[in-house]
């Protein structure tokens, strides 16, 4: 068992805690409290669930830019927790129809460095600048989701993520930290330079001892969002915003073109059912993290995890027995096959009205900034769902034109045989499944309520044979692991986060609910209503 780093630095790890936010009017929790408090706002004012995560959807977009946005895509779950079936919109993305596999040579057999084990292709392609980029779908998600379950104006949802974005970034010691440890990258690109660094070449920054707050201008973003409210999502999807989007894309060298826009379709169906522990588990039956949730539960049932108050050495063992294979599965079988949807840094929020309609979405750019490739005539930073395809030439997630991106999202909705209600997810690319499941055992297995699952120490598995362990755990709880596994103890940090970042809410059928996002998400609370 190999220690992450000296014994003597363990102190590093740091100890924090956030209290469960209650409410019994709704509630929201994201990982921007801003952004939470926009969706909140929305409830009070009489919307829905759907309404306030259109809203909180956008609001995140401006607020944690690098994140998620216009030009990205992710899933949304949508339910009650009355029983019955579960419904999800699908807006995760897919390769351009101009997209040439020749343009990705495989340089090494090492892997890139990036969020995926695939070997390094040609001057990161796939993963950094115009090629790396898929067909953004989220705006098309959104408004699927509110023509269909919304009860407010279009133009309303988007009001308050208009105003965040003409107020500008907020500059403080998280957004100086995020931008510089992408600023090599974004260097690369005119319109993400222009917008993310400062004349000097540096990250924006804000003074030791500054008295004000300070902003980053967002460049044509807040004209966008208000031609998106006026004229609909159909300005990306073919109208002016898509034009202007594509012709900036062709200047760089990108693939994407206005027919791709316009063949922008987000699906609504049924939610994947998976029976667990006298509980319903719902997630996304497509090309996501879900089917392997599925697999990962069943595997969790055969271990026999359940009747335990607290997680010990066996459940520790078993989650590792039952989630390594099906992680090693995932990247051998799973893609998008001759057009079919087989087995197959991001952002989570939650909502629950009063109602008890509850949403669970997660939406992506993938990694950190995306492909760092930002478009200056509409502000909008472009996604890198390319990095989700194999390279190597002859697998069922081979890069291929028009192909379905393989995505690591994975919301959860759960309705109890009492009537309860829980919706979570979290962000952190492969790292999210293993938290997701590890999560939902503790709350249905260990009978946690949701503080005490979200500080539970976790194990980050990864295909190939990898544990990262919480330090937290005793070396004793980890001793029975299999000898032929690479284990690594390493402490819960802000950055960077090696066990993922969970958000989540219970609700009860008296219409109590109780909101949680990880303590060290340094912006991430939940708002109650």
């Amino acid at each position: 068992m190999t220690p992450l780093c000296a014994p003597g630095n363990l102190s590093l790890s740091q100890v924090t805690d956030k209290p469960v936010v209650q409410g019994r009017g709704g509630l929201v929790a994201a990982q921007h409290r801003r952004a939470a408090e926009v969706g909140a706002a929305v409830l009070r004012d009489g919307g829905n669930a759907v309404d306030a995560a259109v809203a909180t959807s956008f609001a995140l977009g401006v607020l944690e830019p690098w994140m998620s946005g216009l030009g990205g895509g992710g899933y949304m779950l949508i339910g009650r927790g009355t029983g019955g079936p579960v419904e999800v919109i699908d807006f995760g993305m897919w390769a351009p129809r101009g997209l040439e596999p020749t343009d990705y040579p495989i340089v090494c057999d090492q892997p890139s460095g990036d969020l995926f084990p695939w070997p390094a292709v040609l001057e990161d392609r796939n993963v950094v600048g115009p090629l790396s980029v898929a067909v953004p779908t989220l705006t098309a998600g959104m408004a699927l989701a509110a023509q269909r379950f919304g009860t407010r104006p279009w133009a309303v949802l988007l009001g308050p993520a208009i105003d965040l974005a003409e107020a500008g970034l907020s500059v403080d010691w998280w957004t100086q930290l995020i931008l510089a440890s992408a600023a090599s990258e974004l260097a690369r690109d005119d319109g993400a330079r222009t917008i993310y660094l400062a004349p000097d070449g540096f990250p924006h920054r804000v003074g030791w001892t500054a008295q004000a707050e300070q902003r980053m201008d967002l460049g044509a973003l807040p004209q966008t969002l208000r031609r998106l409210a006026a004229d609909g999502a159909g300005a990306l999807y073919g109208g002016l915003v898509g034009r202007a989007l594509v012709a900036d894309m062709a200047v760089v060298g990108g693939r994407l073109t206005l027919e791709d826009l316009e063949a922008v379709t987000p699906s609504l169906g049924q939610a994947l059912a998976i029976p667990y522990q006298n509980h319903q588990v719902w997630s996304v039956p497509t090309l996501s993290g879900g089917p392997s949730l599925a697999a990962t539960l069943r595997g969790f049932t055969r271990q026999g995890l359940n009747g335990r108050s607290a997680p010990d050495a066996s459940s520790y063992t078993g989650i590792v027995a039952a989630m390594l294979p099906v992680l090693n599965r995932r990247l051998k079988v799973m893609g998008d096959v001759d057009g079919h949807r087989g087995l197959s840094t991001t952002t989570h929020f939650c909502v629950v009205d009063a109602d008890g309609l509850a949403v669970a979405c997660t939406q992506t750019l993938v990694s950190l900034f995306g492909s760092k490739v930002l478009s200056p005539e509409t502000g909008i930073l472009l996604n890198n769902g390319i990095s989700w395809f194999d390279p190597v030439p002859g697998g069922p997630n081979t890069l291929a034109p028009g192909k379905r991106c393989l995505s690591n999202m994975c919301p959860a909705l759960v309705q109890g045989p009492d009537g309860n209600l829980i919706a979570l997810g979290a962000s952190g690319g492969r790292k999210i499944m293993p938290a997701v499941a590890q999560l939902l055992s503790f709350l249905l297995d260990n009978g946690m309520d949701l503080h005490d699952a979200w500080t539970q120490p976790r194990l980050d598995i990864q295909a190939g044979g990898t544990v990262i362990a919480d330090t937290r755990i005793p070396e004793a709880m980890l001793a029975a692991l299999p000898a032929n596994l690479s284990v690594v103890r390493a402490p819960r940090s802000v950055y960077p986060n090696l066990f993922a970042n969970p958000t989540g809410l219970l609700r009860h059928p008296n219409g109590q609910a109780f909101g949680m996002t990880d303590s060290l998400n340094p912006w991430g609370d939940a708002i109650a209503v």
